[in-house]
Parts: C-alpha cells; sequence; structure tokens
C-alpha cells in the first residue's frame, strides 16, 4: 500500500538500486593517491564502478613505510635511548595529618548522625551536638586551610 497524504511514503523496495543510482550520479573520486599505491587495473570512470566492498589498496613494493611521529625505534636528537622509566608512586596513606583529621570530622560526623538516628533513636541531645560540632569543626578547618591567592609565577601549566 503507498503512502498517505498525510504520512511519509512508504520506503522503497529496490535500495540497492538508488544506491547506484546515487554514487553515479556523483562522478568520479579522486583521491589523489599516486599511481603506485592504487590497484592496477582499477579505472575511476563512472561507468566502470560496480556495488561491491571496497578493497584496501595494494602498497607497491615491499620497502618500509617511512617513520612517523609514533615511531619510538631508537635514539632522538637529544641522544636519549628512549628507556624512560616513571619514578615510583608516593605511598596513598602517607597524607600530611594536617589534613587528615578535619577531613575525618567533616566526613564521620555525618555518618555518626545518621548511625545514632538509626541505631539509637533514644541518644541524648548532647551526642547530637557533639557529632555536628565535629562536622562544623572540621568543614571550617579545611575552610580556614584554603589558599588565598593563586600561585600567579608564570606557570604555563603541569609539570611533567
Amino acid at each position: 500500500m503507498a503512502g498517505t497524504e498525510d504520512g511519509p511514503p512508504d520506503p522503497p523496495d529496490d535500495l540497492d538500486a538508488q544506491w547506484a543510482d546515487l554514487t553515479a550520479r556523483l562522478g568520479p573520486l579522486d583521491p589523489g593517491l599516486p599511481a603506485e599505491f592504487t590497484e592496477p587495473g582499477t579505472d575511476d570512470s563512472p561507468g566502470t564502478q560496480e556495488a561491491t566492498e571496497p578493497t584496501p589498496p595494494r602498497w607497491a613494493g615491499s620497502a618500509p613505510a617511512p617513520p612517523g611521529p609514533r615511531d619510538h625505534g631508537g635514539p632522538g636528537p637529544e641522544g636519549d635511548d628512549g628507556d624512560f622509566a616513571a619514578p615510583d608512586p608516593g605511598p596513598v596513606l602517607g597524607a600530611p595529618t594536617r589534613n587528615t583529621l578535619p577531613w575525618v570530622g567533616a566526613i564521620g560526623g555525618p555518618i555518626v548522625m545518621l548511625l545514632m538516628l538509626v541505631l539509637w533513636p533514644s541518644a541524648p541531645p548532647a551526642a547530637y551536638l557533639t557529632a555536628m560540632g565535629v562536622t562544623m569543626a572540621g568543614l571550617l578547618t579545611l575552610w580556614w586551610r584554603l589558599p588565598v591567592h593563586r600561585r600567579d609565577d608564570d606557570d604555563d601549566g603541569a609539570v611533567v
């Protein structure tokens, strides 16, 4: 049944014929490859193109490709041999204790209050006030230790 005037028309049945017509109207496509990189016997005229799967071009000769920017085969112009070994990272838990206690208070206080609400609903108000005070002290300490000024020493970014 054909499409109605209100709705879109039905899709055509022969998509391959439409694709061939579309590619024939495009004309010859010239990728600009030198003759040694194209397959022998191919003709790019519009009448000889077939609707087959494309094959990759056959590279002429067995000469290796010239080195690219990611080929790190030997020493560079500076004389390095390319054997870079990254330094060992520092310990994860070796953070300075100057900020550890405020973080414990800022995160641990709300967790303790939540646990008291769930596990000990009849806790005295002093316990809730203490947990709230620890939370506020931790947050205020972290805020107080924030840097006041940015480092503007002509820094261009990360140091490698």
